[in-house]
């Protein structure tokens, strides 16, 4: 899709289906609320009432787990334009934790909304079920590299699923991005430590698979750094000639 949105939640959208005015005047109620979250503070906490789901407006976030010892298992970061917490609407109570990684702020949609979208939309209503059944996809493959893959090739796919989620509503060509993640984060989402995060970083720039500049990392060979870990693109294309016409 080439058409030009005014948001980041719309670009991601609109790269899969042409929005309409139309479909952008009943997804505007999505950003029509902002709220700011500083870094590193708590956007969800698990047990809560699910009474919202969330587009991230700018900022990165993260939602996760913890262990009764207290460790942290990293589930999903997420980037702008996405949409957090939709996976709780088939509960009444939050599973989760959700926190700012970098200055967030999130749009709050509440969820018994959600079903108007669905009853004037179904295109659209498809669309968010499409993307739900996506990032469900996604999440399977990151749980087969978690299971099989040592540190440099677990590395090797997270940048890879990063940089191709960036690309989605933006530049499909862009190579580089801005990570704003400690290694001790990134470890927590790789289920490794930051010291094997800090060697798989270092061995992986050796071999001139990535290059670093601060917080910026550069895919520089993603050719082979693909073929390496196995990584499927989930992000650039979904089937949607199934989708109901637009009404």
């Amino acid at each position: 899709m080439t058409q030009k949105y005014e948001s980041c939640f719309l670009a991601k959208l609109g790269h899969y289906v042409d929005l309409s005015d139309g479909d952008q005047r009943m997804l505007a109620v999505f950003e029509q609320d902002e709220k700011y979250f500083p870094a590193r503070a708590a956007i969800v906490d698990a047990g809560g009432r699910v009474e919202n789901i969330f587009v991230v407006k700018h900022g990165w976030a993260v939602s996760y787990t913890l262990f009764p010892d207290g460790r942290r298992q990293n589930i999903r970061v997420h980037l702008p334009g996405d949409v957090m917490a939709l996976s709780s609407i088939a509960y009444s109570h939050q599973t989760i934790h959700i926190d700012a990684v970098t200055d967030t702020t999130v749009c709050p949609f509440p969820k018994k909304r959600i079903a108007t979208l669905f009853e004037e939309s179904p295109r659209l209503g498809a669309l968010f079920m499409a993307i739900a059944m996506r990032d469900k996809v996604a999440l399977r493959d990151t749980i087969r590299m978690l299971g099989r893959m040592g540190a440099e090739d677990r590395l090797g796919y997270f940048l890879l699923d990063t940089l191709a989620r960036l690309r989605i509503g933006t530049s499909m060509e862009r190579t580089a991005f801005d990570l704003p993640m400690s290694q001790a984060m990134i470890g927590d989402t790789l289920g490794i430590s930051f010291v094997s995060v800090n060697r798989a970083f270092r061995e992986l720039d050796t071999l001139g698979l990535i290059t670093r500049q601060g917080r910026e990392v550069t895919v520089a060979r993603e050719a082979e750094l693909v073929q390496r870990c196995d990584f499927h693109d989930r992000y650039d294309e979904i089937d949607t000639t199934w989708f109901p016409d637009r009404r």
